[in-house]
């Protein structure tokens, strides 16, 4: 089974859970997983045109999902998928900025 980390600021569509476990699949696959489990989890990741929200990036082991292939990207039985959302705000850092501009969960 592969597992999805949920953030924080999503748990009350999951029932308060930090992470669940998905059969693995496609993120496409998954994500409706965990829409069927979880009636209104979609309307918190993706846009009205059916893409990942712009607020969001998906981790797969570590990798953005776009990187693989976005939607169609493979999530393992093993792997895990974090849900994280962008920092924003702020005037940018003093010592040098973040690689591209993007600032995912605190890291650079």
């Amino acid at each position: 089974m592969a597992t999805v980390f949920i953030p924080s600021q999503m748990r009350d569509v999951c029932q308060g859970l930090h992470q669940v476990e998905v059969e693995p699949g496609k993120v496409r696959q998954v994500l409706l997983q965990l829409e069927r489990r979880f009636p209104g989890f979609l309307e918190r990741i993706l846009d009205p045109n059916g893409n990942v929200a712009p607020y969001l990036t998906l981790l797969i082991d570590g990798e953005e999902a776009d990187l693989h292939g976005g939607m169609l990207a493979p999530v393992g039985a093993d792997s895990e998928l974090h849900i994280i959302l962008a920092m924003s705000g702020g005037t940018g850092w003093n010592k040098g900025q973040g690689k591209g501009g993007r600032v995912w969960g605190g890291w650079a």
